[in-house]
């Protein structure tokens, strides 16, 4: 009978967690979905969508909504040429997975905490002391990057500068060397690493685009939980995101995005594009169809060179 019973609580645990992965991912797709309606409702509506999905942590969604459908194999094709350009040696699988057994081991949060606190607790007035010297530097190092892109008009250099002040004034303040925050974090990386579910270097590699978009998803909120430990919601800028119509004609848009990081109000312009019925960020579109347009002159060379 207990055997029985062992044995029909594990087929209801698995049918319930296939159900469960069902329903994720038509949620998923229903989402993405969403999104795309929205960019063909007006330039505004596709990047509230675009912060929704970031908010929601559903790539997929984030993909279909800033690349044409025409240009979805490009995108997937650049992504297996990356996959496959350097050949993997017996010491990146082993390096990978030392470091990939830290992370997911049964006992790794202990471990870890084994290792971290002699040195918090040994150094942490020497990191306290450290750490805002070291964002100082690095804030120092970010601005002059701004100051130096070309691609930036002063009004857009302004605003990424105002972003990395906010973001290294919260740097400054966050309890980096705090022991129950870092017991948090160390808690938070593991399930990630667990939930990724990667178990070599090879099965990363043979991931195709799309799987790599649902392992994303799980890597991006881990990525948002860790900042949440330390007090940077990334889902708070997400859902401040508003949007204003600066102007409008038939074929092209300027928009005005407000939006609030770390308590700082933010905003910059982006100009849209429509294509083929959908509003697009004028650059990513544009950038797509110079590589498209590289990629048939490339076609076309070689065609002619092995003829």
């Amino acid at each position: 009978m207990n055997l029985k019973l062992s044995s029909l609580s594990l087929a209801l645990f698995a049918a319930l967690s296939l159900t469960a992965c069902g329903d994720k991912e038509s949620k998923t797709a229903d989402a993405a979905k969403a999104a795309v309606a929205a960019t063909a409702a007006s330039p505004q509506a596709a990047i509230e969508a675009a912060a929704k999905s970031m908010r929601d942590g559903n790539l997929k969604a984030i993909v279909e909504t800033s690349v044409p459908p025409q240009y979805l194999d490009q995108v997937r094709g650049k992504w297996a040429e990356k996959m496959s350009a350097d050949p993997i040696t017996d010491a990146d699988r082993a390096e990978f997975k030392e470091n990939l057994d830290k992370l997911t081991a049964a006992d790794a949060e202990a471990r870890l905490w084994a290792e971290l606190e002699p040195l918090l607790t040994q150094k942490q007035a020497e990191l306290s002391m450290q750490m805002p010297m070291l964002i100082g530097i690095g804030r120092g190092v970010i601005a002059s990057g701004v100051q130096q892109r070309e691609d930036l008009n002063e009004a857009q250099k302004t605003q990424a500068l105002a972003a990395v002040d906010a973001f290294a004034s919260w740097a400054e303040t966050a309890k980096f060397t705090d022991p129950v925050l870092a017991q948090k974090s160390i808690g938070v990386v593991c399930k990630t690493a667990r939930d990724l579910d990667l178990q070599s270097l090879d099965a990363v590699r043979a991931l195709n685009f799309d799987q790599a978009l649902a392992k994303g998803d799980i890597a991006f909120n881990g990525i948002k939980q860790l900042l949440e430990v330390y007090g940077f919601s990334l889902n708070q800028t997400f859902d401040s995101v508003r949007t204003e119509l600066v102007s409008e004609s038939a074929e092209a848009a300027k928009v005005k995005v407000n939006y609030q990081m770390l308590g700082t109000p933010l905003t910059f312009e982006t100009d849209m594009v429509k294509f083929d019925g959908r509003w697009y960020g004028k650059e990513s579109l544009s950038n797509l169809q110079k590589q498209a347009a590289e990629g048939e002159v490339a076609a076309v060379e070689g065609s002619e060179s092995n003829g």
